[in-house]
């Protein structure tokens, strides 16, 4: 068997692996797009708490400093009963 043989079926699977991470690329953008469409702040949040997303209204609800903020990455809530109920959701 020669070289192109032997490797002729790890090139078709990085091939496969490299279409599947392309579709899943344009379906998170999609996914993206859809968050920055609503009529809400959204934040998507990690295990962690760390801010993952912020679509536009909520970015500008940051902005406006009337209740919530980014600290150190993690969305924080001005009143401190509200910001331990949002850490308890994190």
């Amino acid at each position: 068997m020669n070289v192109m043989g032997l490797i002729a079926p790890h090139l078709e699977r990085a091939i496969r692996i490299i279409w599947l991470f392309k579709d899943i690329e344009l379906r998170l953008g999609a996914a993206y797009d859809a968050l920055e469409r609503l009529l809400y702040g959204i934040f998507l949040l990690g295990k962690n708490g760390t801010v993952l997303f912020i679509n536009d209204l909520g970015r500008r609800t940051i902005a406006r400093a009337d209740g919530l903020s980014l600290v150190h990455g993690r969305l924080t809530a001005t009143l401190r009963s509200d910001n331990c109920r949002l850490q308890l959701l994190s």
